[in-house]
């Protein structure tokens, strides 16, 4: 629909037709690049949890915390530069086998929403054997700040399965 109305410019009357195109592109999709730097079948959490840790010292204490439920441990931690990464640590809660798997297909923001890890998540395949112990599983992510608007990050993430 095409009207008139007043514009910001001066007061002037001016035609709404911009403005209804730009409303109809709809929101802004922000892809986020990421890069998978730890996953394990114990990491600690009972009830799913998404942990951002931005700098140095918030991901050293989440590093500790995740490696304090491994019996062998990675060689060391990754170096990160926290002006350029953070990183997300996913805990999807409680797992009744080890034979859960999560792949991270993706993570992205629609403008004005909170940001979305999209993950895959395979089970143990019917007639397949797994271990039947409670498992805690985490991932953590690399992410690029520089890949969404000023201060994605710091939004709740939601957490979509496909």
């Amino acid at each position: 629909m095409v009207g008139k109305g007043r514009g910001l410019c001066g007061g002037e009357r001016v035609n709404l037709v911009a403005c209804a195109l730009i409303c109809s592109a709809g929101p802004r999709d922000y892809p986020i690049g990421f890069e998978e730097i730890y996953s394990a079948p114990l990491g600690g959490f009972e009830r799913e949890t998404v942990i951002v840790a931005a700098d140095e010292e918030s991901f050293s204490k989440l590093w500790s915390q995740v490696m304090g439920f491994m019996m062998d441990k990675p060689a060391g931690r990754p170096q990160l530069d926290f002006g350029e990464y953070l990183v997300l640590a996913y805990f999807p809660g409680t797992r009744p086998t080890l034979g859960y798997r999560f792949e991270v297909k993706g993570i992205s923001i629609i403008d004005g929403k909170n940001p979305t890890l999209v993950l895959k998540v395979t089970e143990t395949p019917p007639g397949e054997v797994a271990a039947q112990m409670i498992s805690y599983p985490v991932v953590m992510l690399k992410l690029a700040r520089a890949d969404g608007p000023a201060g994605w990050w710091k939004r709740v993430f939601r957490v979509r399965y496909i």
